[in-house]
């Protein structure tokens, strides 16, 4: 277990649960902007029915936990942006590069089931660090390439789903994508920056 950059919010990552069936579901983070939150889309997407769920909320801020809604969900990644009707983070996380971050170390962050003591509603986010990882073949799709960063770990849980890697100054390098005993893959954040925009205000040079 490790701990965050000192430059990362704590409050920027978050995890996710449906209401509906009062279970958390994965991992997220405020990303870009206050009200923009980033995780997997297989976290929000109701294998049943195959739509969005309508009752997702953040575990923070309680009991009034701020209410999420599906703004995005990629067409070939599974990726997913939402919007917050009440953001408690006031400093989200900003994108990185792997490339030119990742040889000085990178570490991810999930929610841990394992580690969650679920009577008492205490749930636990773990800080791990990625000592080495692999850059995949680049998988071409309709609208882009999707790169993918593998990694082993020791804990990698279902929880950990859309949760963010970091470098060591806390920008978001991927996202975590898929997960099994010992390693686990993630989706570079590049993928998903033509889908969000960073707001200018008006009165900028």
């Amino acid at each position: 277990m490790s701990s965050l950059p000192v430059d990362v919010d704590p409050t920027a990552i978050s995890i996710l649960v449906d209401e509906d069936i009062h279970h958390p579901l994965g991992t997220g983070f405020y990303f870009l902007q206050p009200e923009f939150f980033v995780t997997a889309k297989h976290v929000v997407i109701d294998e049943s029915t195959q739509t969005p769920r309508r009752n997702l909320v953040l575990m923070q801020n309680g009991p009034s936990y701020p209410k999420a809604t599906v703004h995005f969900v990629h067409p070939t990644l599974d990726v997913a942006v939402l919007t917050i009707d009440s953001p408690g983070c006031s400093v989200p996380l900003f994108p990185s590069d792997q490339r030119v971050i990742g040889k000085h170390g990178l570490r991810y962050c999930g929610y841990c089931p394992s580690r969650s003591d679920k009577v008492n509603h205490r749930y636990a986010v773990a800080v791990v660090d990625i000592p080495s990882y692999t850059c995949e073949p680049p998988r071409e799709r309709a609208d882009g390439v999707e790169w993918v960063l593998r990694f082993d770990s020791d804990l990698s849980e279902r929880g950990h789903s859309g949760g963010p890697v970091l470098a060591a100054g806390g920008g978001v390098v991927a996202l975590i994508t898929e997960g099994h005993t010992g390693w686990c893959r993630a989706t570079e954040i590049s993928c998903l920056m033509p889908y969000v925009t960073l707001k200018v205000p008006r009165n900028a040079s």
